[in-house]
């Protein structure tokens, strides 16, 4: 199957080459001398890409390594002490599923 760019639309594509305060000017003539409005890009952000933002800021906020804890978490382990609370891992699993959900 083949689309054909049929120029949809049929808005003229506007080029920046300077800087955004000077005036732009037709090239046919049109206007010549008078310039343009120049309108600013502006981006919004869906509620889950908000989400995503805060998330990636609290990532970047907490401590890379607990060297503490997972030294402690080694030596439980290797004592055979350290036990799955498989309700706990489970119940946390659901809770991450509903955050990225948005429930």
């Amino acid at each position: 199957m083949s689309n054909k760019i049929d120029g949809f639309g049929q808005q003229p594509a506007q080029v920046s080459g300077g800087r955004r305060d000077e005036a732009v000017k037709r090239v046919d003539g049109e206007n010549a001398g008078h310039p343009r409005s120049v309108t600013e890009d502006q981006v919004t952000l869906t509620d889950s890409a908000r989400q995503l933002q805060r998330l990636s800021e609290e990532v970047a906020a907490a401590p890379e390594l607990d060297t503490a804890r997972v030294a402690a978490l080694r030596q439980a382990i290797e004592r055979g002490e350290y036990q799955v609370d498989a309700r706990r891992v489970a119940d946390r699993m659901l809770a991450l599923e509903h955050t990225l959900a948005g429930l």
